[in-house]
C-alpha cells in the first residue's frame, strides 16, 4: 500500500503552503510551455477532467474547493505541499476540499479528477471546483505547465 494514500487523503493546504505553490508556479513558468491535453466528461451527475502529461513535465494545480478523487496512471512524483511521494502504476487518491497538488511526470502520465456536479458545461464545472478558473489550461492558462 502506498503511504500517501494510507496516511490520509490529500489534505487542505495552509496559506503558507499556497504561497509555496505560487512560488513553484513562478519557477515552472521559467521553462518553455508544454502542450497538455485535457479531456472532460459530464455524465450522471459527475464531472471528470483528465490531463495527459508528457514525461519530464511539471504541473502545478489550482486550489480545489470541493472534495474529489484523483486517479493517476504512470510514474510520477506528487506533492501536497507538505510531503512529496513517488508512485508508479495506477493509484486513486482521495482529495479534501481546499487541497492543491503539483506533479512531475517521470513517464507519460494521465491524471483524472472526478467529483459530483450539477454542471451542464465545462465552464460551470470548472467554477464549481476552483475559485481560479481563469488560471486553468482550458482557459488558455500559460503559467502552470513547463518541461
Amino acid at each position: 500500500m502506498n503511504e500517501l494514500v494510507k496516511s490520509a487523503p490529500l489534505p487542505p493546504i495552509t496559506e503558507a503552503e499556497n504561497q509555496w505553490f505560487e512560488d513553484l508556479c513562478a519557477e515552472v513558468g521559467k521553462h518553455p510551455p508544454v502542450e497538455i491535453r485535457t479531456e472532460h466528461h459530464i455524465h450522471a451527475g459527475m464531472y471528470s477532467r483528465t490531463i495527459y502529461v508528457p514525461a519530464g513535465t511539471a504541473v502545478v494545480g489550482t486550489r480545489i474547493k470541493c472534495a474529489t478523487q484523483l486517479i493517476a496512471a504512470g510514474h510520477f512524483q506528487i506533492t501536497d505541499g507538505g510531503s512529496t511521494k513517488e508512485f508508479d502504476g495506477f493509484h486513486v487518491f482521495d482529495g479534501n476540499e481546499g487541497r492543491r497538488a503539483a506533479v512531475v511526470a517521470l513517464s507519460d502520465c494521465a491524471f483524472t479528477m472526478v467529483f459530483p456536479s450539477s454542471a451542464k458545461t465545462v465552464e460551470e464545472a470548472e467554477e464549481e471546483f476552483t475559485d481560479e478558473p481563469d488560471r486553468l489550461l482550458t482557459r488558455n492558462e500559460n503559467l502552470l505547465t513547463r518541461s
